[in-house]
């Protein structure tokens, strides 16, 4: 009967320190494989030679950057990151969706759920491709938390200067609260328990003023109780209004999103000091997303639904497009530009370079034919064109807008370009021309290009306004 072991911990079993050189030595073993063996020196005196070892594989080309670079050639022939405008004539009128490759400029922390590990602050990584990654869970928390601060904003603006002393100015005021309030269930689902507790203990001493024989405790438990009725309150809106009905607790936002995918990993070390010595006391090592490392954030807004309706009102359902998409915009770019995603965002991780972006952004208008559509996006263009012979032959001139210029024949002569760049417009267009007619028709798009994340709320603006022109 063979000895050979098949059972991977059973033939790295009773781990001693030369075992260690022969897991590091062993090129069968994949970097995550290795760093999972690893892990069975911490019980051992010499777990801290284990940890030396996990540094090389961080750091060298041939441990964790291959198992990365070779995790993402998977993503890729399996077609996992599929372009969100690959389908996206299927969806309902008035869907929209934001595509933004981005470069952090800070690095990103996370937490993985792996309890048996070298360290103790692995990154979260995919489960099949041992790639880190953002989950799509942490995007829509990290997202709603950016637009819930958004909403203090809003009610800040809606609020007096002083709380109202008359009931029913309280009435007319906690109408318009609860119309901002219902937009960001609107766009993702129910309200978490902590959200709507904060949101209501914040409220309450805005709408209820201290009275003058009033004592600080008995004021504050009064507090307590008027916030548990605006959160009554807030919950009978929500049904009236058809956003939720008493038999169904759960409702599902209008936004989707997709897991992220970074190209790099590297190691973070965070020092607490004693403020009393001024001195580090014991050092953290955290796996990290680096400075630089480049992902994919994706959203989908679908409006499957329109509160209180059987069947959408067209009218209705365009007002509340034109107002959720600046707001989505709005929240997006303080996501990533001044709150940060991940773990210790307090501490400045997880903040993206807001001028090393490149995306756009796409909504479904109108149908085949209709007027007020305007032509191919630049980034349509160039993925139509990419590895055809004409690709080279593509101009900035082209484009205006982040829109690709159709320019009647008999026009081009008059165009203020070079005579290179109207030569190569005239055999480009036609093959543009050709590429689209083989496209599925159906609806038309509404885009604009997304370089620079501090623009990003201006240009939801833009469409605004081409969505109310065209309607």
């Amino acid at each position: 009967m063979s000895d050979k072991q098949w059972e991977i911990y059973a033939t790295y079993g009773g781990l001693s320190a030369g075992d260690l050189g022969r897991i590091m030595g062993d090129r069968k073993l994949n970097p995550f494989t290795q760093a999972e063996l690893l892990a069975s020196a911490l019980a051992m005196p010499f777990k801290e030679t284990g940890r030396a070892h996990y540094h090389i594989i961080v750091q060298e080309k041939t441990g964790y950057p291959k198992q990365i670079r070779d995790g993402l050639g998977w993503v890729e022939r399996l077609d996992l990151e599929r372009p969100l405008h690959d389908g996206f004539a299927a969806l309902p009128r008035y869907s929209f969706a934001l595509e933004l490759r981005f470069r952090l400029a800070r690095p990103y922390l996370s937490q993985d759920d792996d309890a048996f590990y070298i360290i103790d602050n692995p990154v979260r990584k995919d489960k099949v491709f041992k790639v880190p990654f953002v989950a799509p869970t942490s995007w829509k928390g990290s997202l709603r938390s950016a637009a819930t601060r958004g909403l203090l904003t809003a009610f800040a603006a809606l609020l007096p200067p002083e709380p109202p002393t008359d009931d029913a100015e309280r009435e007319q005021l906690e109408a318009a609260l609860w119309v901002e309030r219902a937009r960001r269930v609107m766009l993702f689902g129910n309200e978490k328990q902590n959200d709507a507790d904060f949101l209501n203990r914040w409220l309450a001493p805005r709408l209820f003023p201290r009275q003058s024989e009033e004592s600080e405790e008995d004021w504050r438990k009064r507090l307590k109780k008027r916030a548990k009725e605006l959160g009554e309150r807030f919950q009978a809106y929500l049904i009236e209004h058809g956003y939720r009905t008493e038999k169904i607790e759960g409702r599902q936002g209008r936004l989707f999103f997709f897991p992220t995918f970074f190209d790099k990993i590297d190691l973070e070390i965070i020092n607490p000091h004693d403020r009393a010595r001024r001195v580090g006391k014991k050092p953290i090592l955290f796996e990290c997303v680096p400075t630089g490392a480049t992902g994919t954030f994706r959203l989908l807004y679908v409006p499957y639904d329109c509160p209180g309706e059987v069947a959408p009102d067209e009218a209705r359902l365009r007002q509340q497009v034109m107002a959720d998409l600046p707001l989505v915009a709005e929240a997006v770019r303080d996501l990533l530009t001044v709150y940060g995603f991940g773990a210790k965002t307090s501490s400045g991780f997880g903040a993206v370079d807001p001028r090393r972006v490149a995306g756009e952004v796409r909504v479904n208008l109108l149908d085949e034919g209709a007027e007020g559509v305007e032509g191919p996006s630049e980034g349509l263009v160039r993925r139509l064109l990419m590895g055809d012979p004409l690709e080279r032959r593509l101009h900035d001139e082209f484009f205006v807008d982040g829109l690709f210029v159709m320019v009647a024949d008999e026009e081009v002569r008059q165009q203020p370009w070079t005579g290179k760049v109207k030569a190569d417009y005239r055999k480009v267009k036609p093959r543009v021309l050709e590429l689209l007619a083989t496209l599925p028709t159906g609806p038309r798009f509404l885009s604009r290009p997304i370089t620079d994340l501090d623009r990003l709320p201006n240009l939801a603006c833009e469409l605004v306004e081409r969505i109310g022109g065209a309607a």
